[in-house]
């Protein structure tokens, strides 16, 4: 596939859900973290999270193979 058609097949999927999309990138935390006002302490909690996440799902792949 290339770049073009993904990147039409990106468009597309995006508009059928825009809705979701919308509320995906236009949360606060997103805004927070992009534009650099999100409170310390919620990156942090945020970091804890996907570290944890990020281990179970590593361990799910590691099983998995």
């Amino acid at each position: 596939m290339s770049a073009t058609e993904t990147e039409g097949l990106f468009a597309h999927l995006r508009t059928a859900c825009a809705m979701e999309w919308a509320a995906y990138t236009d949360h606060a935390f997103v805004r927070g973290l992009g534009d650099g006002t999100l409170p310390e302490a919620c990156f942090r909690h945020y970091l804890a999270q996907d570290y944890l996440f990020l281990i179970h799902f590593a361990r799910a792949h590691g099983l998995a193979a």
